[in-house]
């Protein structure tokens, strides 16, 4: 079984901006909600954690508290937003938006220094498959829009705080 965890909140998150792929540091709050969840994903009987690098820091908490191997998969990481990394979410909005009308004709068009819908879509799937051959119970700590690549569901309304599970079998 595969358990599903948000990583902790970043200031960029509650300033409503975007996160690309630069490491970002956690609030320190939002690190004491991830903490409480180990007494249930300990119960769960989580084996490892897995984690992308740029959340390693909700990941390897995890994994200290759980007493688990902890793995860092670059195909984890989320959406790069390439030079819009901390720009308000609204104005990225408007442009994810145009993105998704020209990915319609051609997905291999890339944000600025980032991902095109190809390249993302790719790296979520070899994901999934790697997640689908774990033989373990296996906690992922991803964010909202790649668990829901991960699961093939588009738009998850995920909240912090939570464990949300994707059986495999």
């Amino acid at each position: 079984m595969i358990l599903f965890v948000l990583p902790a909140r970043t200031h960029l998150e509650e300033q409503e901006r975007v996160l690309g792929w630069r490491q970002v540091t956690a609030d320190r709050e939002s690190l004491r909600e991830l903490k409480q969840l180990v007494p249930r994903l300990r119960e769960l009987g989580t084996a490892k954690v897995v984690v992308s690098d740029l959340d390693g820091q909700s990941g390897w908490l995890l994994g200290r508290r759980l007493n688990v191997p902890v793995e860092e998969w670059h195909s984890l990481r989320r959406f790069n937003v390439g030079k819009h990394h901390g720009e308000a979410s609204s104005q990225f909005a408007k442009l994810f938006t145009q993105l998704t009308e020209k990915w319609k004709v051609n997905p291999d068009i890339p944000v600025k220094g980032g991902d095109s819908a190809k390249s993302y879509a790719k790296r979520m799937s070899a994901s999934a498959d790697k997640l689908k051959s774990q033989q373990s119970v296996t906690v992922v700590v991803a964010a909202a829009r790649e668990i829901g690549k991960l699961i093939g569901k588009d738009e998850l309304r995920l909240e912090h705080g939570r464990v949300y599970a994707w059986p495999t079998n």
